[in-house]
């Protein structure tokens, strides 16, 4: 008979619990949808980003908040054995835990974007930092959780310090990934949407820069996916910082006897005509062709034109020397 009230008070408990837990989770989805577009309003209405990144962090979490009171509220405690009340408790704090911590990593995840995004910031807007940032709120928050379970954290760490010694031998690569990324990051080396080339010759426009690697985009369109460790040991030219005029120099080579103060003056003239015709090339820049070398049956020379930028250079080329052959052709002048 005892089993049987036992039984019934622990069903009763738990059927509360469940109710609850459901009004507990309407409640917290109400307040999700009239609070939230509130805030959205008064964030736009006043020019605000906190109030929309608050409102895109608790999308969700509200819910599992008012679920957790919910809970606590009914308190099926009473009606369980000792040993399901602790397992009951600890539930309940990891849950919470967890709740709060998405809602941090969501929040600090948005205004580290709006902070990056605005034009007075400095910080770097690769995918890096905000990992970084998310990474070391949920360390924090496992710290937390096991504080509040009654872990001794002392312990776990000197453990963790001796362990990390030993992993780290063997992840000295992602290691060195991770430490260049940051160096790259904090120097302000590079960022997402600059133009780069690398010695080893890689070159494209930086689509993202991550704790193991970054990734260009090349003229054609492929991702080029370069580890980080492999651009800190290399010379890397960012041709998205100061002046975005590149000057490009263009070689050709005329016959020897060729008449070369005519091979000079037509050189220059095409490449003016072609700063007027290509948008690639800047009618700014006076373009001036010299002679390099004379050796064989050939005379080297070297047009040096101003262009745009960098990565536009193969197609300033290309129209330049389109317009130089024919204009040879028409001059009489032979290329070598």
């Amino acid at each position: 008979m005892i089993d049987v009230i036992a039984t019934t008070e622990w069903v009763s408990a738990l059927s509360w619990t469940a109710i609850a837990l459901a009004i507990g989770a309407g409640v917290g989805a109400l307040v999700h949808v009239l609070v939230l577009r509130r805030l959205h309003r008064y964030g736009e209405g006043r020019g605000l980003r906190w109030p929309g990144a608050a409102a895109a962090a608790l999308r969700g979490v509200l819910e599992m908040w008012g679920a957790l009171v919910g809970v606590a509220v009914a308190d099926p405690r009473d009606a369980l054995s000792q040993t399901w009340d602790v397992w009951f408790e600890r539930a309940w704090i990891v849950v919470a835990v967890f709740s709060i911590t998405l809602f941090l990593t969501r929040l600090a995840g948005a205004l580290t974007k709006a902070l990056v995004a605005s034009d007075k910031s400095r910080l770097p807007s690769a995918s890096i930092l905000l990992n970084i940032v998310r990474f070391v709120i949920w360390v924090i928050a496992f710290m937390v959780a096991l504080n509040l379970l009654g872990v001794e954290i002392g312990p776990l760490l000197t453990a963790l310090g001796v362990t990390g010694i030993a992993v780290s031998l063997g992840l000295q690569d992602i290691l060195r990934n991770l430490f260049t990324g940051l160096q790259i990051t904090l120097t302000h080396q590079y960022e997402p949407g600059q133009f780069v080339h690398l010695q080893s010759g890689e070159e494209g426009e930086v689509v993202d820069l991550t704790w193991r690697e970054t990734r260009l985009r090349t003229a054609t369109g492929d991702i080029a996916v370069v580890p980080n460790s492999v651009i800190g040991n290399t010379v890397v030219t960012n041709y998205s910082r100061g002046e975005e005029l590149y000057v490009l120099d263009v070689p050709f080579r005329v016959v020897i006897d060729a008449d070369l103060d005519r091979v000079v003056d037509v050189a220059v003239e095409v490449a003016r005509a072609t700063a007027e015709q290509s948008p690639e090339v800047d009618t700014s820049f006076s373009p001036t062709c010299d002679v390099v070398s004379l050796a064989g049956a050939g005379a080297s020379c070297v047009t040096r034109l101003g262009i745009k930028h960098y990565r536009r250079r193969r197609i300033a080329q290309d129209a330049y020397l389109r317009a130089l052959q024919q204009r040879f052709q028409a001059e009489g002048i032979a290329l070598a």
